[in-house]
């Protein structure tokens, strides 16, 4: 079974955004049909899940934009605004 990246996020329960960030990793199996019409095979997502059990597969948007402002990573704890 094929799924959008829509259907991939309702799936995985997690928002449309990081469904999107999760495919552009060079390693996850999705297939780009054009620029914007991208599906991904439910049984290799699962395959591919399971192969990254326990893995941080997308950093949320607080840290990336934290981190991306020069605020350091997980042991910056300075209070920069």
């Amino acid at each position: 079974m094929w799924w959008t990246v829509e259907e991939l996020a309702k799936h995985l329960r997690v928002g449309r955004t990081t469904a999107y960030e999760l495919c552009r990793r060079p390693d996850f199996p999705v297939v780009r049909i054009t620029p914007h019409c991208w599906r991904v095979r439910a049984e290799a997502v699962e395959a591919w899940l399971a192969e990254h059990a326990g893995e941080v597969l997308v950093q949320n948007t607080k840290a990336r934009r934290r981190q991306a402002a020069g605020f350091g990573g997980a042991n910056d704890h300075s209070m920069r605004y």
